[in-house]
């Protein structure tokens, strides 16, 4: 079956055809690039998508861990032994990546809108994340003038890469309401149960990963806090990767599994080495 879409959105995207029009499916316009098939002719574009996207990851990274404790580049060149058959686990990890950061600089966060919108239109699931951290990062900027730029420019690369590929604009909203349509039926229709074991395993990592990450006390006192919105976000994350690796309980899994890997070095990563109390050592051994 997957050679089947791969060869399916790839035909699509090379004939013009208008993905939410005349091809329904839960990748977009970018997603033969994003995920390449068996043409060659987009092979090169592919290697140049990943490469942009690579690149962005490793700088936000580097800036995000103000510790420098150079865990998380470790990780990194473990990633692709980790991902080369989990690409979707390394999108939500670059969101993650984006939502975990102290302050978003505009320069910056013309970056991760640019980023944002290609996620947007490789895959619908990106698309819904996308979204949430949008609308984060816009709570999150300074001025009503960086976010009319973060917002604007989202918009302008969104509607730019609709034209590279050839894309109506105003299909825009039927990808987007097809894309809600095939993902609501997903669940019932592609569910599938294996390893409770894996389950259990996946329930002992969330409950942990939630421990460290939960809000201190003093912002609990604000809902409103920057604090638990960032926890929210974090959660949100979670789930939709949970929802991803075991609504269709099979090879998916590793997608969570490899989510989470990342997203405990990157808490870690920002700790204090030399202040390491029990519930790190227990992280360690996990």
């Amino acid at each position: 079956l997957d050679p089947d879409w791969h060869m399916g959105i790839s035909y699509a995207l090379l004939n013009g055809m208008q993905f939410g029009k005349d091809i329904v499916f839960t990748y977009g316009p970018l997603g033969s690039i994003y995920n390449t098939g068996p043409i060659p002719d987009l092979h090169i574009f592919s290697k140049i998508y990943w490469a942009i996207l690579c690149a962005g990851l490793i700088f936000f990274i580097h800036d995000t861990n103000d510790k420098k404790n150079y865990w998380v580049f470790i990780y990194i060149l473990l990633a692709p032994l980790v991902y080369i058959k989990n690409l979707d686990a390394f999108i939500y990890a670059s969101l993650l990546i984006f939502a975990s950061r102290k302050s978003y600089p505009i320069s910056h966060s013309i970056l991760i809108s640019i980023l944002i919108a290609a996620f947007s239109l490789s895959k619908f699931t990106f698309f819904v994340a996308g979204i949430v951290l949008l609308i984060y990062i816009t709570i999150e900027l300074s001025n009503a003038k960086n976010r009319l730029i973060f917002i604007g420019t989202f918009i302008a690369t969104l509607f730019f890469l609709l034209v590279a590929t050839s894309q109506s604009i105003f299909n825009f909203i039927s990808y987007v309401r097809g894309g809600l349509e095939i993902s609501s039926g997903f669940s019932e229709a592609m569910s599938s149960y294996n390893s409770r074991l894996e389950l259990l395993l996946a329930g002992l990592l969330i409950i942990l990963y939630i421990s460290i990450i939960f809000p201190p006390k003093e912002s609990l006192k604000n809902l409103l806090d920057k604090e638990n919105i960032k926890f929210l976000v974090k959660l949100f994350l979670l789930w939709i990767a949970f929802k991803q690796g075991f609504t269709r309980h099979d090879g998916h899994a590793l997608t969570f599994i490899s989510y989470i890997f990342f997203a405990f070095t990157l808490e870690i990563s920002t700790w204090d080495i030399n202040k390491i109390k029990l519930k790190a050592k227990i992280v360690f051994i996990v």
